[in-house]
C-alpha cells in the first residue's frame, strides 16, 4: 500500500490540504474540503495517509509564500498521475506567466486534440495553485471536481496585486 503524507495550510479562513509521496507533491485539494476528496480524483487509490510534519514543511512554505503574494513560481518536485496528454496540457499550463491569463479557446488551439479533451485535462488538474489552471479563462467548471469559482477569483486577485 502506498503511503501518502498529508498536511494542511490555514490561510485567511481557507484550509488547503495537500498530499506528498516520495516523488513529490501529488494533490492539492479544493479549499475547505476534507482529504477524502482525493478519491474523486484517484478512485482506485489505495493509500495509507500519514500526517507529514517535517517532510511537508517546504511544500507548506512555498504554497504560503504564493498565497502571501511573495512567490510567483514553485520549486517543488511533483509526482503527477495522468495520461501523457493530460501531462502535456498540465505542462503547457505552467508556462502561463504569473499575473497573466489566456482564453480557453486560445489555449486549446495549441493542441491537435479536441477542445473537450483539453478542457477535461484542465479540469482533472490534481495540483491547483502549482499548475495554475486558474489563469485560463472561459473553462466550464460547473460540473467538475474543481467547481470553485470563488477560489479561482481569489487566486487571480493574488496575482493582480
Amino acid at each position: 500500500m502506498k503511503q501518502l503524507l498529508w498536511d494542511e495550510i490555514e490561510y485567511n479562513n481557507i484550509q488547503i490540504i495537500f498530499t506528498v509521496n516520495d516523488g513529490g507533491i501529488n494533490f492539492v485539494n479544493n479549499p475547505n474540503c476534507g482529504i477524502s476528496k482525493i478519491y474523486d480524483f484517484y478512485p482506485k487509490l489505495k493509500a495509507e495517509f500519514k500526517f507529514g510534519n517535517e517532510q511537508t514543511e517546504e511544500y507548506k512554505i512555498q504554497i504560503r509564500e504564493y498565497l502571501d503574494g511573495n512567490r510567483q513560481y514553485f520549486d517543488l518536485p511533483m509526482d503527477l498521475a495522468g495520461s501523457e496528454f493530460q501531462k502535456k496540457v498540465w505542462s503547457a499550463i505552467t508556462t502561463i506567466k504569473y499575473g497573466e491569463t489566456i482564453d480557453f479557446i486560445d489555449f486549446a488551439n495549441q493542441f491537435s486534440e479536441s477542445k473537450s479533451q483539453v478542457e477535461e485535462a484542465i479540469l482533472s488538474n490534481p495540483l491547483i495553485i502549482l499548475i495554475p489552471s486558474h489563469r485560463i479563462t472561459g473553462v466550464d467548471y460547473k460540473n467538475s471536481l474543481r467547481n470553485n469559482s470563488a477560489f479561482i477569483k481569489y487566486l487571480l486577485n493574488i496575482e493582480k496585486e
